[in-house]
């Protein structure tokens, strides 16, 4: 009996063994020969509107979208007419007008990925959930509170406002979960703007070419300078990251040219975009997922990318075309752009997939008749595109595709590491010992090969049975995470 288990156990581990050691060499699916992968039309969707220049945001999670419904330059004052906000289920196609008074349209903002809407609305300051659609209302007690002064962080906790408080200001953090003010800075003479970490713990204050990193629970502070002479025009923090980067203008006063330089709240400073070199003329589209320049020598565009700053060195050799890429594969590999009709030269634009190794491309094509702005969610699982109707103006159409962009098992380990970092510092040891275990089995499987047990003096010598024991109880310390909320 025992024997049969034993034959049964290393049949299915080398099964397993088998699958997982093929699965890295799987080709991509609906792949062309290029090797671009070909997006496949999930679900077209269809939202009725009043303006004529509608907008949608979408969560990173590819299950909403805020329909943001408003016209260009129609008041007296040439300010936008806004008729309204809507949330739009991206699975089951329900539209929910968002309640907002028609005084606060004008002012309605956006965490980083689209996860909150927030505004300031009879001195209080409400947080509209896109998820569970709650809307709280929080009271900030801060002088001179202005709608434009106020920045939500992306888990919706804490909150950034300037307040005319004194000569030149104070930038406040309050904690949203007991409405109190939590932390102040005095701005001075020289000081620029703030950016607050994604925890809310550490302060950057950009002022005359220093870094002031301030820890906000006791108040400590680093200066670090940063490096040139030239002038900076301020601090800006990455998407969805606490990478920083600062721009400074260039020596020479010419403004096609600046160097970027990447820094952390450690105060870590690298030259990420030499001046010199390279124009950076496209930063912090789409939230700030990237930004575009092009080398002075051959007009080439290379991507930084603000979490990494890595430069992926060519996309395309078509100036006009790279101004148009919207979103970047998190691998760096695919760029996405929108095709206009005065290139395709027929009724309809497209969505174009280009290879940023090799610049060749690929067109999924819309049914539009005007520029598109497509965006990567889910993790790249799906390519996502809103677009106005060619005929009737009062309809506004979001495409969902299946991307069928091919990551790697290592890549996703590592995307997996990026997005969930607290848990995998928390269970990085647990999750080790999994890897050596299933590994393990996996020789045994293949091979009847106990490495553990051959390293350790046999199977049954006490250092193998402690190291299978320790393996059993990481494996029974992950169960948990099967059950875990992604957004925790």
């Amino acid at each position: 009996m025992f024997k049969s288990i034993r034959k049964g156990g290393r049949i299915a581990a080398a099964t397993i063994g088998i699958v997982a050691a093929l699965t890295p060499l799987a080709a991509p699916p609906a792949a062309l020969a290029d090797g671009l992968p070909t997006p496949e039309l999930e679900k077209s969707l269809t939202v009725d509107v009043e303006g004529e220049d509608p907008s949608a945001w979408f969560t990173d999670d590819g299950n909403y979208a805020i329909i943001a419904d408003y016209d260009y330059d129609l008041d007296d004052n040439d300010n936008n007419v806004y008729y309204g906000y809507s949330r739009l289920d991206l699975k089951s196609g329900e539209v929910t007008p968002i309640d907002i008074p028609k005084s606060c349209l004008s002012d309605v903002q956006s965490t980083w990925g689209n996860k909150y809407l927030y505004w300031l609305e009879d001195g209080k300051v409400i947080v509209y959930s896109v998820e569970d659609q709650q809307r709280v209302a929080h009271s900030i007690h801060a002088k001179k509170l202005e709608a434009d002064s106020i920045e939500l962080n992306e888990d919706g906790n804490s909150l950034t406002a300037y307040c005319s408080n004194g000569k030149y200001g104070d930038f406040c953090v309050f904690n949203l979960q007991s409405n109190k003010k939590t932390f102040t800075y005095k701005f001075k003479k020289d000081d620029v703007n703030a950016v607050l970490s994604r925890d809310g713990k550490r302060l950057c204050v950009y002022s005359n070419r220093k870094l002031k990193i301030i820890d906000t629970p006791d108040g400590s502070t680093s200066i670090k300078e940063i490096p040139g002479n030239a002038q900076c025009n301020g601090v800006t923090r990455a998407y969805g990251s606490d990478k920083l980067f600062i721009e400074t203008l260039s020596d020479d006063d010419d403004s096609r040219y600046s160097t970027y330089f990447m820094a952390d709240y450690d105060g870590n400073i690298d030259k990420v975009a030499d001046g010199n070199k390279i124009s950076v003329y496209k930063w912090g589209d789409n939230w700030g997922k990237y930004f575009l320049a092009f080398t002075g020598e051959n007009t080439d565009t290379i991507v930084i990318d603000p979490h990494s700053g890595k430069q992926i060195p060519y996309v395309i050799r078509n100036y006009d075309e790279a101004l148009d890429i919207s979103d970047i594969s998190r691998n760096g590999d695919i760029a996405l752009a929108g095709v206009s009709t005065w290139e395709s030269h027929d009724n309809s634009s497209a969505i174009r997939l280009i290879d940023t190794n090799t610049g060749q491309r690929v067109d999924c094509k819309i049914k539009s008749d005007s520029s598109c702005i497509p965006e990567l969610v889910d993790n790249d699982q799906k390519i996502i595109v809103d677009y106005s109707d060619a005929e009737d103006p009062t309809k506004m159409h979001i495409d969902i595709y299946k991307s069928n962009i091919h990551y790697s098992p290592i890549e996703k380990l590592i995307f997996f590491a990026q997005d969930n970092m607290p848990i995998v510092v928390g269970g990085g040891i647990a999750a080790v010992l999994m890897i050596i275990g299933g590994i393990n089995w996996g020789l045994v499987g293949l091979f009847q090969f106990d490495f553990v047990g051959w390293l350790l003096g046999g199977s049954s010598s006490i250092w193998s049975r402690i190291v299978f024991t320790v393996v059993g109880i990481a494996s029974v310390c992950g169960i948990p995470g099967l059950f875990a909320d992604e957004e925790t």
